[in-house]
């Protein structure tokens, strides 16, 4: 499975307001990440349109809403994703596609969220890519 193209068709993000909390100050927080396949479109006969939500909610701080619409290409040797003409709300994708467009989703998304966070002044708690190496004295 290849990721041909990925689109933003709308975000919204949503700042709590709590004014109790000390600049400074320390804070345990709670971050869930959530994604949903809403419609699946086949354009192709190897290339098909995911439309997803995904949902980044850091507890009491703030909440990232998106759709998006990503378009991807299967191989001969990928999991086949047959479209059913009555979906319904539970829609069946093989896992080893599922996985690799929600990666693919979550590295676009975080892109857009963490300079929007950084505008809104939303911390994120987002770990160092690398741990600097501490020289012993």
């Amino acid at each position: 499975m290849k990721v041909i193209k990925t689109s933003l068709e709308k975000i919204d993000a949503i700042k709590a307001i709590n004014p109790s909390r000390k600049t400074g100050e320390l804070l345990n927080v709670t971050v869930k990440i959530t994604t949903t396949t809403t419609e699946i479109v086949k354009l192709s006969s190897s290339l098909f349109k995911i439309k997803s939500s995904f949902i980044l909610s850091i507890v009491d701080i703030a909440q990232f809403e998106s759709q998006l619409g990503t378009i991807i290409e299967l191989g001969p040797d990928d999991d086949k994703l047959e479209i059913s003409p009555d979906q319904d709300d539970t829609l069946d994708i093989p896992v080893s596609i599922k996985e690799q467009y929600e990666n693919s989703n979550f590295y676009f998304m975080m892109a857009i969220i963490i300079p929007l966070a950084d505008k809104m002044s939303i911390p994120l708690p987002i770990p160092p890519l690398f741990q600097p190496k501490i020289k012993p004295i």
